[in-house]
């Protein structure tokens, strides 16, 4: 530790040095200091016997320092200038007063200080200032952080900070702040040093001496700290401004010193560090005063809100964008859109969309851009008042005369917009459905306008989106009925919002479809499909792969209700069958309509489980082997010979029927058998009835192998059984039998020509 020096005992004291020192009276010295600078809070080292004499107990956890007696100090207008190194010269002044500090100056008797102070106060003519050493508990701040070595005089001691803030004490009392490029906060010295300083937070808040909030008409104090807290950024900080700023203008009206800008600064970190309930009580304090944040603000907010799920700060939102509108704020349509776009990502309640749309129509009749405009903005009013009474035969009437009027086509759509969220209230009547009133009013309004019918489809395109969308099933099955009753046709038009404008028809189908299925109506799904033509896409409606894929999920769904005949009409319509989709490859249809003929070979149902076959050799899709054998066998056993002849040509590519010589793999059934058999008599037709080739023998050859694959020798023998049964299924029968074995170890049969000409001539349908 450093002692202090000690100026020359018996030093005399000119007026001309009382000169020197008035020209520093003025002067404001700025200090940069660190809290643990020990040349600061150090221990002062004074002579032994004046702090053995003159020292007492420090008495901790006080914040006040006792009052001095203007006696004891040198002089009222001198200061004692801490850390000044400047390269004044050594002059003999009244003002070079070194002071020691007795240890109980700021907690000891009031005599004891005195009496201490007396001694130990000397004047020098060559002593230069330095820094004194004083200890922590000789100099104990207060709550507003004052260095309280004054009372009554009018010597001024500088404050200090930490950091590259500097605090300036003036000869008013007023603390300057200085921080390099920050900005100059003069603070009065009744405001909290600590509550009103970006580094410290004031621990007494609720007991504090001194002001936590800016005087009335303190206005520019008060902005210039919001300013500063904002840069500051962090959000203890930031949230004190928030706590400034509604607590000034909570009681003082925004005055010349009020700048918007610094408020946008605040909302702006409110926004940025999510603090969405401190940025509400700003916005509401400003709504107050008959002030509003930037239009391009709330749309950032409910941006936001949009991306981080907030669902919590919807109704907040609402309501505040309800308060924005009735100050005064004019959102454009656009904006109105776009807001809206950002609550329905959010699939909110249906009651809070009805707010917002209630706010938007008001939004919107605050923004006339021509006299039309204008006229259409009480329009819009009056839909609102409809909505509110319920009243859907006047809005009819009204939707009427607008479609009627000079407007541009925008300017209706914008007005259907309003119109379709009016229809979208839920009615005290809960079977009552708006858009039937509604729909039925207009065309007995004007039963033959083109426009006006369109405009009517298309709100219900808007209607059936947003029923879809909450999947109101009942209310979007009765609005197709009304639809189709009054003859709108919807699946060509397009939706009224910006979101809607890519809507496929293929989509619409699919969503009317949707319905049908989900309020049980499968006849009426089907009746959808069919009155469509099972559309999916063309050069004129393109859809996109999230359509198909859609498409495709719906028609799944219904192929598992319906009837065996109407899943396989569903089936045979799945996107890409009856003509090509892009993405769309047909082996993503094999395990459907395997299983499809697996049902209906399973419940006899052979004639769908036969076109069912026939549907997927003709589109290439591979049929199950054994669900193949077992349809042509129980065909063959129903005697539906003429189905099992046509699936057993397509499929069986191995039977082999060359001249007088049949092949025949040894995997075939009975009946299957029994085909080959019919097959080869009718492609040796001719050379049954040519006389020169009856000494010519009809050769059977049973094969191993079939593809890939040898068949175990007990499968081989019982194969070599069957076809000797199958010659017997015929009417009238052939006449098969066992002759020898060829080099390949494959049995080989002979059928009899007679048996096969009598067979032929008994089956004329063979020869042709």
């Amino acid at each position: 530790n450093r002692s202090p020096l000690h100026a020359p005992k018996g030093s005399v004291v000119t007026s001309t040095d009382l000169d020197v020192v008035r020209a520093y009276e003025d002067d404001a010295i700025v200090l940069d200091v660190i809290q643990d600078d020990p040349d600061l809070f150090g221990d002062i080292m004074g002579t032994a016997g004046n702090l053995a004499s003159n020292s007492n107990p420090v008495q901790r956890g006080k914040n006040m320092c006792m009052p001095t007696d203007q006696t004891t100090l040198a002089r009222k207008p001198n200061r004692i200038v801490w850390g000044l190194k400047s390269e004044r010269k050594n002059v003999q002044t009244a003002g070079d007063a070194h002071v020691e500090t007795p240890v109980g100056f700021c907690r000891g008797d009031v005599n004891e200080l005195a009496k201490g102070s007396k001694s130990q106060l000397a004047f020098g003519r060559k002593w230069a200032p330095v820094n004194p050493i004083v200890k922590p508990e000789q100099i104990v701040p207060d709550s507003n952080n004052n260095l309280d070595m004054k009372e009554s005089t009018d010597m001024n001691v500088s404050t200090v900070n930490t950091g590259s803030t500097w605090l300036v004490d003036d000869a008013r009392n007023n603390v300057h702040t200085t921080a390099g490029k920050d900005i100059n906060v003069v603070r009065p010295s009744s405001y909290c040093w600590y509550y009103f300083n970006e580094r410290y937070s004031c621990v007494r808040n609720n007991v504090c001496w001194f002001l936590h909030v800016p005087k009335d008409n303190d206005e520019k104090f008060c902005m210039d700290i919001i300013q500063k807290f904002c840069r500051v950024g962090s959000p203890p900080i930031v949230k004190r401004a928030v706590e400034i700023f509604v607590a000034y203008y909570g009681t003082n009206s925004p005055g010349a010193c009020f700048s918007q800008n610094i408020v946008n600064q605040l909302l702006s970190s409110l926004l940025s560090l999510a603090l969405l309930w401190d940025l509400l009580s700003v916005i509401n304090t400003l709504l107050t005063h008959k002030r509003m944040p930037p239009v391009q603000f709330v749309m950032a907010l409910y941006e936001h809100v949009r991306e981080r799920g907030i669902l919590n700060f919807v109704p907040e939102l609402l309501h505040l964008t309800s308060k924005i509108t009735e100050v005064g704020c004019v959102f454009s349509v656009e904006q109105c859109e776009m807001m809206q776009l950002h609550l329905e990502s959010l699939h909110l309640p249906r009651h809070q969309m009805d707010i917002f749309c209630a706010v938007k129509c008001r939004a919107l009749a605050t923004n006339p851009h021509t006299a039309e405009l204008s006229e259409l903005a009480q329009f819009v009013v009056q839909v609102e008042l409809c909505k509110q009474q319920e009243d859907w035969p006047a809005l009819a009437r009204m939707f009427c005369t607008v479609c009627c009027g000079r407007h541009s086509a925008g300017e209706l759509s914008r007005f259907c917009c309003c119109v379709t969220m009016a229809l979208l209230k839920e009615p005290k009547d809960k079977l009552t459905l708006p858009y039937e009133i509604f729909a039925e009013s207009v065309c007995q309004e004007v039963p033959s306008d083109e426009m006006v019918k369109s405009f009517l489809g298309r709100i219900g395109v808007s209607l059936m989106f947003s029923y879809h969308r909450t999947q109101d099933w009942t209310k979007g099955l009765k609005l197709l009925c009304v639809m189709s009753r009054l003859q709108v046709e919807f699946t060509m038009l397009k939706g009224l919002f910006s979101s809607e404008n890519g809507t496929s028809r293929c989509q619409l189908v699919t969503i009317a479809t949707e319905f049908f299925i989900n309020s049980g109506s499968i006849e009426g799904a089907l009746n959808m499909l069919k009155a469509n033509e099972w559309f999916v896409s063309s050069s004129t409606w393109p859809c996109e792969q999230a359509d198909v894929q859609n498409r495709r999920r719906v028609l799944t769904l219904l192929a598992e209700k319906t009837s065996y005949r109407d899943t396989l009409e569903v089936l045979i319509n799945l996107p890409g069958l009856r003509q090509p989709v892009d993405g769309v490859q047909m082996r993503e249809y094999n395990t459907m309509f395997n299983t499809h003929l697996r049902r209906c070979v399973m419940n006899q149902v052979l004639p769908v489980a036969a076109d069912t076959l026939e549907f997927m050799l003709t589109r290439g899709i591979p049929p199950e082997t054994s669900e193949l054998q077992h349809l042509i066998h129980k065909l063959g056993k129903q005697n539906s010979w003429s189905r099992a002849r046509t699936l057993f040509k397509r499929y069986y590519s191995e039977v082999v029927c060359e001249k007088d010589c049949l092949s025949l793999p040894c995997c075939l059934s009975e009946i299957e058998m029994t085909l080959a058999f019919e097959m080869f008599i009718a492609c040796i037709c001719t050379s049954l009835h040519n006389s020169s080739n009856a000494s010519q023998p009809l050769l059977i050859t049973l094969k191993r192998r079939t593809g890939n694959e040898v068949a175990m020798e007990s499968l081989y023998l019982a194969a070599g059984s069957r076809l000797l049964s199958a010659a017997l299924i015929p009417n009238p029968k052939l006449s098969i039998r066992y002759t020898a074995v060829n080099q390949e170890q494959e049995q080989l049969f002979k059928l009899d020509r007679g048996s096969a000409a009598k067979w032929l001539s008994h089956n004329r349908w063979a020869q042709g």
